[in-house]
């Protein structure tokens, strides 16, 4: 057999997202945990430090004094989450098609975690060993690798680190 071959090892990406940025730290072969980079959501900062979280108001129009809060069909904070989804989603096939990685370890609080697996590929889906359902966006590299670690099951393996 060819000790090529026997002595790979898959390239890991992590990927830390919430609704605002996502970093993104790699593990390989001769290579520690590393940082890769950093994604920011510059519509969403300027978006969250304008919007309320309290619902704007409408007036009944059965009875004028009476006032309803008014729910828009889906809250602004959702949708610039998607938004921003669907832009890690495309940096991660940029990355998967350049072959930048072989396997992947998402880690995100849960809402986000679901709308985030929405956003991708079937193929980049299949890439994900392991979801962390937590938000690590603080840190140092080797306490945030800690973190991640601690977080895998044993049963479900070391991912090659």
């Amino acid at each position: 057999m060819n000790k090529q071959i026997l002595n790979y090892r898959p390239v890991t990406w992590f990927v830390l997202a919430h609704r605002i940025g996502a970093v993104i730290y790699a593990d390989k072969k001769n290579h520690p945990f590393y940082f890769v980079d950093r994604l920011e959501f510059q519509k969403a900062k300027k978006v969250s430090e304008q919007v309320s979280d309290r619902s704007g108001r409408v007036v009944s129009s059965a009875n004028t004094s009476i006032r309803h809060a008014y729910e828009p069909h889906e809250n602004k904070t959702h949708h610039l989450s998607k938004v921003f989804t669907k832009e890690i989603a495309e940096y991660l096939e940029e990355a998967r098609a350049e072959k930048l990685f072989d396997q992947l370890v998402l880690v995100a609080e849960p809402h986000f975690m679901g709308a985030l697996k929405k956003a991708l590929k079937p193929d980049i889906r299949d890439l994900i060993k392991h979801e962390i359902k937590h938000d690590y966006q603080w840190g140092s590299d080797a306490e945030i690798k800690k973190l991640i670690i601690h977080s895998i099951p044993m049963s479900e393996g070391h991912l090659n680190l």
